[in-house]
C-alpha cells in the first residue's frame, strides 16, 4: 500500500467522527476503494438514536438526488477520455436494468423516473398515517410557506427546481 494511502486511511476515520460529532448528525458510513480494491469500510454514530443502535456499514441508506452529482461527473471524464458518448445506451455498459432505465441515453442520466415504491426507498420507520417518523434529534421544520409567483426573469433557482421536480423532469 502506498504511504500516502496508509496516511489517508488512518486518518479518515478520526475526521469522520469528528464531522458527525460536529454537525450532530446521526451517522454516517463510507467506503473507499483504491485501484479497484475496497481499502476502507467504516461506519459512525447510530443507525436508530432511539434504540441507541449502532451504524454499520452493512445499513441501507437512500442517496436520493445526491448521486446524480456523482454519475454526472463521472459520465463526464470518460467522456473527456473519449471512452464513452453521450448518445450511448445505459444498458450498454450496465446488464440487467430495466428496460426504461437501459434505453436511456448516458446524457439523459438523472431524468428518469420509472415510479418506484416509495416505500422501499427510505430506511425510516413509517407512523400508521403513511408519514415518516422524525428524528428525535431534530425539531419538526415549519410548514412551508406558499410559493409566490415571480416574473419569470426574477424567478428563483429553488422554484424552478421545484417546478421540474414536481413536472417529473428529477
Amino acid at each position: 500500500m502506498d504511504k500516502w494511502l496508509a496516511a489517508a486511511l488512518d486518518y479518515l476515520p478520526r475526521y469522520i467522527e469528528h464531522q458527525v460529532r460536529l454537525s450532530e448528525q446521526p451517522g454516517c458510513a463510507i467506503a473507499v476503494a483504491y485501484k479497484g480494491k475496497l481499502v476502507l469500510e467504516q461506519a459512525f454514530g447510530h443507525a436508530d438514536l432511539v434504540a441507541g443502535s449502532a451504524l454499520t456499514p452493512r445499513h441501507r441508506f437512500w442517496v436520493a438526488s445526491h448521486s446524480k452529482s456523482f454519475i454526472a461527473a463521472g459520465v463526464l471524464k470518460l467522456r473527456e477520455q473519449r471512452r464513452v458518448k453521450l448518445d450511448d445506451r445505459v444498458g450498454d455498459y450496465v446488464p440487467n436494468l430495466h428496460p426504461k432505465i437501459a434505453a436511456a441515453t448516458l446524457g439523459q442520466l438523472g431524468q428518469i423516473e420509472i415510479g418506484a415504491d416509495r416505500s422501499r426507498r427510505s430506511p425510516a420507520k413509517r407512523t400508521t398515517t403513511g408519514s415518516r417518523a422524525r428524528s428525535s434529534r431534530r425539531p419538526a421544520s415549519p410548514k412551508p410557506l406558499p410559493m409566490r409567483r415571480s416574473p419569470p426573469a426574477r424567478r428563483s433557482r429553488g422554484a424552478t427546481a421545484r417546478s421540474c421536480r414536481s413536472a417529473g423532469v428529477w
